[in-house]
């Protein structure tokens, strides 16, 4: 036996069927699965669960009128109360409002009907004020714990994912700067529940012109026209938001567009089932003022068809909040790194200080000792006859080439090497990842040997040139193990062997004529 069905339960699944979509004129789009779930959420606080409501499975005639007129307002319709109201008698939903209801009786209705309405405003409101605090909290907290830039922009997503119930996040860098004439638009640093491979994952690539990236891309360059973005907008194509730190192009209807990739599109059904996929959004982070921003690639694909925004106001406050908590906490944090670097850079060459160098050398002891085969070289460099500038033309001039040099050795070196000022005009060049025999190292001597040879300077009517001696030494992992040990046991950075065996090399290559390089040591003990 079937279990008996309340008058309510009944009403409300009749009123569904009966006006959506059957009667075009319910609602702004009566096919919108949204309008659905708006009108199905409405109808919970309109067809109310209590008996004295219904007469023989309709609405009571003594609130008929009422429920009509908020029935109206709250699902959109479009027709006039009249003709609204002789469909649902037709329907068998009302029953022929009475003449006589009372003002009490309305009174009664809409007490009920606009009282849960408001409780459940209220609870909303209190949900997304958790939300917010737990996103705000989160936010917080990541950046109190100093994860490195890629790990902390993971956990930024997966916060935000959590607080808006989104399913796919890719992450792209945006060069905005790049030539056209260059493959350097896109890089993904970031994949978050999404399923298939990007084609910019782990190097550069240029969106195409007739892809969603690619119009995106157009689009922050400032490239498409203003009639275009507001005749699609208009269509529902897309919308773009602008505000404050947050700018925002979700994409309502991706099939047929013309900034579609079809071939991607096609995968991406295959991937996650067909119409699925005709929603998209991009989150754009930062300025693009400055070349470069983050742009966040979301979807609920996997989510069968669920939109992106189940309550659009709410959720773009909350987008809002996250962007500018970010753009904030970024800030801060840029601040602070410029703090830190200026502790750690040599005031006149902007090099690295001695005590930098001390602790950068510390690491790469650490990881030479762990890897078989990366040993670690020391390259030690002194300006030839660096007295002669500051006595003969000055202490200014003096700075001028010790600025110079250090300039020239920078860019002389890989990205992953550490150039420091040791002291007076001594530089010193840690050389991670290197050759047993030296031969990096020697080659990379003597590249900035030749470098700064090369350089020239007038100096009154004097053509003045400037030289540098090189001293190179090598450690491999035995020898980063045993000068791990006597780090332990105190010694001074100057005493280790790596450093004290380029120091004497130095010494060396002055003794022997200056301009020239030594070594390498490369016994390690």
């Amino acid at each position: 036996m079937s279990a008996k069905i309340s008058p309510a339960a009944e009403i409300r699944s009749r009123l569904l069927d009966s006006f959506h979509p059957r009667t075009r004129e319910i609602a702004i789009n009566p096919t919108n699965p949204l309008d659905r779930r708006i009108m199905s959420k409405n109808l919970n606080y309109l067809v109310p669960a209590e008996a004295h409501f219904y007469n023989n499975g309709k609405i009571n005639a003594a609130y008929a009128a009422t429920f009509v007129e908020d029935f109206v307002e709250t699902n959109r319709i479009c027709s006039n109360i009249k003709d609204v109201t002789a469909e649902l008698i037709s329907e068998g939903i009302i029953e022929e409002p009475s003449s006589k209801a009372s003002q009490e009786r309305a009174m009664v209705y809409r007490a009920r009907v606009w009282g849960g309405m408001m409780d459940d405003e209220l609870a909303a409101q209190q949900a997304y004020r958790s939300r917010l605090d737990a996103l705000m909290n989160a936010i917080h907290d990541i950046y109190g714990l100093k994860l490195k830039n890629s790990k902390r922009q993971e956990a930024l997503i997966k916060c935000v994912i959590e607080a808006l119930g989104y399913g796919g996040v890719r992450g792209y860098e945006v060069d905005l700067l790049s030539a056209e004439s260059e493959d350097k638009q896109y890089l993904e640093f970031l994949r978050f529940g999404v399923k298939g491979e990007s084609r910019f994952f782990a190097k550069w690539g240029k969106a195409q012109k007739r892809e969603e990236k690619g119009f995106l891309y157009e689009l922050l360059k400032g490239n498409i026209p203003q009639r275009q973005l507001d005749d699609e907008q208009r269509k529902g194509v897309y919308s773009w938001h602008k505000n404050g730190k947050i700018k925002l192009l979700h994409i309502q209807k991706r099939k047929g567009w013309e900034y579609t990739d079809l071939v991607r599109y096609t995968q991406d059904e295959a991937l996650n089932g067909v119409d699925n996929v005709d929603e998209m959004m991009f989150l754009v982070l930062g300025d693009e003022q400055t070349g470069k921003v983050r742009v966040y690639q979301i979807d609920n694909w996997e989510k069968n068809g669920t939109p992106l925004f189940m309550n659009k106001t709410e959720d773009m406050a909350l987008l809002q909040t996250f962007a500018e908590t970010v753009a904030q906490s970024e800030e801060n944090e840029r601040l602070l790194e410029q703090v830190e670097e200026l502790s750690i850079r040599d005031k006149l060459t902007g090099l690295f200080n001695r005590r930098h160098f001390e602790v950068r050398l510390r690491d790469e002891l650490e990881r030479t000792a762990r890897l078989e085969e990366s040993p670690l070289s020391l390259l030690m460099i002194d300006i030839d006859h660096f007295k002669v500038f500051n006595d003969n033309y000055g202490h200014k001039m003096g700075d001028k080439v010790l600025r110079l040099v250090a300039e020239t050795i920078l860019n002389s070196v890989r990205e992953i090497d550490v150039v420091a000022r040791y002291g007076g005009e001594e530089i010193v060049v840690i050389l991670p990842a290197t050759n047993h025999e030296g031969a990096d190292a020697k080659d990379a001597a003597e590249r900035i040997r030749q470098a700064v040879e090369d350089i020239s300077l007038m100096i009154v009517d004097e053509k003045v040139h400037v030289t540098v001696s090189v001293g190179v030494a090598v450690a491999n992992k035995m020898a980063a193990v045993g000068m791990k040990e006597d780090l332990k046991k105190g010694k001074e950075i100057e005493e280790l062997n790596l450093v004290a065996n380029a120091d004497s090399m130095l010494y060396k290559a002055k003794k022997n004529g200056r301009n020239r390089i030594e070594g390498p040591v490369a016994r390690g003990n």
